[in-house]
C-alpha cells in the first residue's frame, strides 16, 4: 500500500552562493550574503533558498562537485569583513597592494576570479589567524576556548580534513596518491610525525573551518523563517580527505559513471571511485550517516544529488567500456536505497530527490512510497 505523506507546500529559488555577491563581498557570493538574500525572500513572500554545495572545492576547480571535502565548508565563502581577528589586524587595509587591487578588480568582475578571490583570501586568513593567535590562543580567552570546543566537537571529520589539507600544501598541492607510501597509506606513526610537525599548520586550517561554521550558523539563524536548503553530492573526488581517510570504503580498479541512454551514446564516466556498499555495511553505513548529519546541521533540508545512484551505482573498469550496476538486480536495489533513504529522512532534515534522466519505475514507485519529493524541468 502507497503510503500519502503530505508537507507544506512553499515556493523558492535555487541560487549558488556564488552568484550572490554584495558591494561588501571581495567578488563572490559569501556566507554574510545569505542574510540580505534571505531577507529579500522574505519579503517577496518566498520560503525556501536552494544552494549549490558548498563543500570546499580544489584549488583550481570552479565546480562545486568538485570537492577536496563532503564535510568542510570552502573558505573563499568566509566573509573577511565580519572576521573579527582580521578587522583588529586592520582589514582590507593590511593586505599589500596587489591584494587591494585583485579585491577591487574582482568586485567589478562580471564572473567569478575564482584563483584571485582565493589567493586574496587565503592571505587575509593567514593575517587573521596570527592574530588570534597572539591575541587569543596562546593567552587562553574565552574565544580560545570556544575554537578548541568546536575542534573537539567536531574532530570526527575535522582532524582527518585539517591533517590532509596540510599535507597537501607540504606536498606543492600534490594528491594523496602521489605522496610518500606511509603517509599515503596512513602508517601510524607517520601520522603522528605529521601531526606533530605541522601542528600550526593545522591548527590554521581548524581555524578556517570554526571561522566558516560560526558565519554560517549566524546567517542561517537570521535567514528564518526562510528556510535553507543545500545539496548533497552522490560522490566525493578521489582526491578529498574523505577518500584519503576511508580508503577502505572505495573501489579504485573502477570509475562511476552512467550508462548509455537517450541523452548519451556512451554514457559518462565521472571518473569518480566507486562505492563499496558491502565495506559500508558492515559499519552500518557510519559515514553516510556521518554526512547526512553533517548537512542536517548547515541546511533545513537538502537535495540527494544522482538520487538513483543510491539505489544503483553504474561503474566502468579502468580497462573495460563495459560497465554494470551494484547491486546487479532490483531486488537488491531496492533494499539498498530504501535502507539508504532511510538514513537521510532520519538525520533531522528534510530531502528532495535529484531524479532528472533515466530513472527506473521501481525507483519512482519508491520514492512515492516514502514521501519523497523529486523534480519536474517545466
Amino acid at each position: 500500500m502507497t503510503r500519502t505523506i503530505h508537507t507544506p507546500r512553499t515556493a523558492g529559488i535555487l541560487l549558488p552562493l556564488f552568484s550572490m555577491p554584495s558591494t561588501r563581498s571581495w567578488g563572490i557570493g559569501e556566507i554574510g550574503d545569505l542574510v540580505p538574500m534571505t531577507g529579500w525572500l522574505q519579503d517577496a513572500g518566498l520560503g525556501v533558498l536552494q544552494l549549490l554545495p558548498t563543500n570546499e572545492m580544489a584549488p583550481g576547480q570552479t565546480s562545486p562537485y568538485s570537492a577536496i571535502s563532503a564535510m568542510a565548508l570552502d573558505p573563499i565563502y568566509i566573509s573577511m569583513h565580519a572576521v573579527r581577528d582580521f578587522t583588529i589586524f586592520g582589514g582590507e587595509a593590511r593586505l599589500d597592494l596587489a591584494d587591494q587591487v585583485a579585491i577591487r578588480s574582482a568586485r567589478n568582475a562580471r564572473r567569478v576570479d575564482y584563483v584571485s578571490v582565493r589567493r586574496v583570501k587565503e592571505h587575509a586568513l593567514r593575517m587573521a589567524f596570527s592574530q588570534f593567535w597572539d591575541t587569543e590562543w596562546v593567552r587562553g580567552t574565552a574565544r580560545a576556548g570556544s575554537f578548541a570546543a568546536f575542534c573537539s566537537w567536531e574532530e570526527w571529520w575535522l582532524a582527518d580534513y585539517a591533517l590532509y589539507r596540510a599535507l597537501r600544501e607540504r606536498s606543492g598541492g600534490r594528491s594523496w596518491t602521489d605522496w610518500e607510501q606511509p603517509l599515503r597509506r596512513r602508517d601510524r606513526e607517520a601520522l603522528a610525525r605529521a601531526r606533530e610537525e605541522l601542528d600550526t599548520e593545522i591548527l590554521f586550517y581548524q581555524y578556517v573551518q570554526w571561522l566558516a561554521d560560526e558565519q554560517w550558523q549566524d546567517a542561517r539563524d537570521a535567514a528564518a523563517p526562510v528556510a535553507l536548503f543545500g545539496d548533497f553530492p552522490f560522490m566525493v573526488a578521489t582526491d578529498s580527505a574523505d577518500v584519503w581517510a576511508r580508503q577502505h570504503l572505495f573501489r579504485f580498479d573502477a570509475t562511476v559513471g552512467v550508462p548509455p541512454d537517450a541523452f548519451s551514446a556512451t554514457g559518462q564516466d565521472w571518473g569518480l571511485p566507486v562505492y563499496r556498499w558491502d565495506v559500508m555495511d558492515r559499519d552500518d553505513y557510519r559515514w553516510l550517516r556521518q554526512r547526512a548529519k553533517r548537512s542536517a546541521r548547515l541546511f533545513d533540508g537538502y537535495r540527494i544529488d544522482h538520487l538513483v545512484g543510491f539505489y544503483r551505482t553504474f561503474s566502468r573498469p579502468l580497462d573495460s567500456a563495459e560497465g554494470s550496476f551494484d547491486p546487479p538486480n532490483e531486488a537488491d536495489q531496492l533494499v539498498l536505497g530504501e535502507r539508504l533513504m532511510a538514513i537521510f529522512m532520519g538525520c533531522g532534515a528534510r530531502i528532495i530527490a535529484e531524479d532528472l534522466g533515466v530513472v527506473p519505475d521501481f525507483v519512482r514507485r519508491s520514492l512515492t512510497h516514502l514521501g519523497i519529493p523529486g523534480y519536474k524541468v517545466f
